[in-house]
C-alpha cells in the first residue's frame, strides 16, 4: 500500500503539475507569437554575387544598438536577425575588413540620418531585406608624436572634397598608432587626425597642414587600398575656463573662438561651453592668443574678448606654451546691455477667420546693437496658445519650442513690420476673448517666465 500510496495516493498533487504545465505552455506560445525577424540578403551592387560574413547591425527606433538581434550573413548572403518584438528597427550592413565593399545603413544610406525604418508585426517575419553593397576601397596609415611615439585612440575625421563631414566613416587610432578607414565609396576626401584634449597634440589635415586651407585631397577608387597616409603631430598647449553673466549664471554653448597675434582664427577643435559655462581650447601651438567668448545668435548675450573687452582692439594676449594646461580664462558676459521699449500697433477691430489684418512692432533699443534676436507672437484664444509664424497650437512641457522669427536690432528706435499683410489664422475657435502676447527673448526659450519680456493688449 506505501508503494500504491506513494504513485496514486496523491492525485491533487499530479493535477497540480499538469495545470501549470498548461499555463507555461500558453505563456510560451503568447511569447513566441508576440516575436518577429527580418529576413534578407546582401549582394555586390549590380552583380548577384552573394557577401557571406556580412555584420548585420540591428537598431531599435531610438537608434539603440540590439546586439542579441544582430547577427552575420552565411555563405549565401542571406541572414536572420534574432526575436524582435513589434516596433520599427534600423538595419546596417558592415562588411569587415579586407571585404572592399562599403557598411550600408537599409536600403541604400552612407550616414544614418537617410536610413528608413523598418516595420516589424506580432507574429510575422519580415522578408526581402536587400542590401547592395558598393565596392569601395581603404586608407591606412599610423599617427605618431613628433618624438615618435604612438598615438593611440586618435579621432581620424573624414570629409568630402566639399568638406562635408561623414560621421558614419570615421575611425580611431590603434594602441601602436596605426588606423585604417574604410571602405570608403569611390571619391576625393580630406582627412584630419583630431586628438583628444589629454592628448596635448595639434591636430592635422593630410599631409601635415594645421589650417584645412593646405589639405590635399586623397583619392579612393573601386578595390584600392592606399596605405601610408601618416600623420606626425607636433606638441601643443590648451587653456580654459568659464562663461558666466554678470549674476553668475553659466552660458552654456557659448563658441571660445582662438585667435593668433594676427587676428587669424586658429583651427582648433571646437570650444563650447557645457550647461555649467566650462569650456576648454586645445591643441594650440605655442604662441600668444586672443580668445573670443561668442554666444548663440539670439541669446541676448554681448560677445566679449578676454580679458573684459568689449572691443578686438582692447583684448589681452594669452600665453600659450607646449604641454602645458592654463586655468581661469573666465569670460563674465554683461547683463542688462540692452533696454527694449516696445509700442505695438493693430486696428481695435473683431477679426475673423480669413480677414486681412497688418501689425507694426515699435522698438527702441536703449543698449548694444543686436543682431538676429528672436522676435514671436503668441495668440491666446480661449485658453489656448497658437505660436506665430506657423500657429501651431502650443502644449507646454510636451512642446517646449516657440515658433520665431529673427530681426537685427540696432541702438536707437526702429518699425519691424511683423505682419505687413497677414491673414487672421481659421482656427476654428471663438475670438471674444482672444489678445496677443508679443516678447523678445533676453535669453532662451526655455520657459515663458523670467526669460521672456511680453506685451499684450486686447482689441473688440
Amino acid at each position: 500500500m506505501p508503494a500504491s500510496g506513494s504513485r496514486f495516493g496523491m492525485p491533487g498533487n499530479n493535477t497540480c503539475r499538469i495545470a501549470i504545465g498548461i499555463v507555461l505552455i500558453f505563456f510560451a506560445a503568447r511569447t513566441t507569437l508576440s516575436q518577429s525577424r527580418i529576413r534578407g540578403s546582401v549582394d555586390a551592387y549590380g552583380s548577384p554575387t552573394p557577401l557571406a560574413d556580412v555584420v548585420i547591425r540591428v537598431f531599435n527606433s531610438n537608434w539603440v544598438f540590439l546586439s542579441e538581434a544582430s547577427t552575420t550573413t552565411g555563405t549565401d548572403g542571406t541572414f536572420t536577425s534574432g526575436t524582435l518584438s513589434p516596433g520599427y528597427y534600423y538595419l546596417r550592413a558592415v562588411p569587415l575588413y579586407p571585404q572592399p565593399y562599403v557598411a550600408s545603413y537599409w536600403p541604400e544610406a552612407l550616414e544614418r540620418e537617410e536610413a528608413l525604418q523598418i516595420l516589424v508585426q506580432a507574429g510575422i517575419d519580415t522578408f526581402g531585406i536587400r542590401f547592395d553593397l558598393v565596392k569601395g576601397g581603404f586608407i591606412r596609415g599610423t599617427i605618431l608624436r613628433e618624438n615618435e611615439l604612438a598615438v593611440p585612440a586618435c579621432d581620424l575625421d573624414l570629409y568630402t572634397d566639399q568638406w562635408k563631414w561623414i560621421t558614419a566613416l570615421t575611425t580611431t587610432s590603434g594602441s601602436n598608432g596605426d588606423y585604417i578607414i574604410g571602405a570608403l565609396p569611390p571619391g576625393r576626401y580630406f582627412l584630419r587626425a583630431d586628438p583628444a584634449m589629454d592628448k596635448y597634440l595639434q591636430q592635422r589635415y593630410w599631409p601635415q597642414s594645421y589650417y584645412r586651407e593646405d589639405a590635399q585631397l586623397l583619392t579612393i577608387y573601386e578595390g584600392s587600398d592606399i596605405s601610408d597616409i601618416d600623420f606626425s603631430l607636433p606638441d601643443a598647449g590648451l587653456f580654459s575656463g568659464k562663461v558666466l553673466r554678470d549674476s553668475g549664471e553659466p552660458v552654456g554653448s557659448c563658441e571660445i573662438r582662438v585667435y593668433d597675434a594676427d587676428w587669424i582664427q586658429q583651427p582648433i577643435h571646437h570650444a563650447i561651453s557645457d550647461a555649467q559655462g566650462v569650456y576648454q581650447a586645445f591643441g594650440l601651438p605655442a604662441g600668444q592668443d586672443f580668445a573670443e567668448a561668442c554666444p548663440i545668435d539670439g541669446s541676448g548675450d554681448a560677445r566679449e574678448y578676454y580679458n573684459d573687452a568689449t572691443n578686438a582692439a582692447d583684448a589681452d594676449l594669452i600665453t600659450i606654451e607646449i604641454l602645458h594646461s592654463i586655468p581661469d580664462i573666465d569670460f563674465s558676459l554683461p547683463e542688462g546691455n540692452f533696454d527694449f521699449n516696445l509700442d505695438i500697433r493693430i486696428s481695435s477691430t473683431h477679426l475673423t477667420g480669413g480677414m486681412p489684418f497688418s501689425v507694426d512692432l515699435d522698438i527702441r533699443n536703449d543698449g548694444t546693437p543686436q543682431s538676429s534676436m528672436p522676435v514671436f507672437f503668441l495668440l491666446e484664444l480661449s485658453g489656448g496658445f497658437y505660436f506665430w509664424p506657423s500657429w501651431r497650437l502650443y502644449h507646454p512641457p510636451d512642446e517646449p519650442f516657440i515658433d520665431y522669427a529673427f530681426s537685427d536690432l540696432p541702438s536707437g528706435s526702429r518699425t519691424i513690420p511683423i505682419f505687413p499683410e497677414f491673414t487672421w489664422p481659421e482656427l476654428g475657435l471663438p475670438v471674444t476673448e482672444a489678445q496677443f502676447l508679443s516678447a523678445i527673448t533676453t535669453r532662451s526659450f526655455s520657459s515663458l517666465a523670467s526669460d521672456v519680456e511680453t506685451i499684450s493688449w486686447s482689441f473688440q
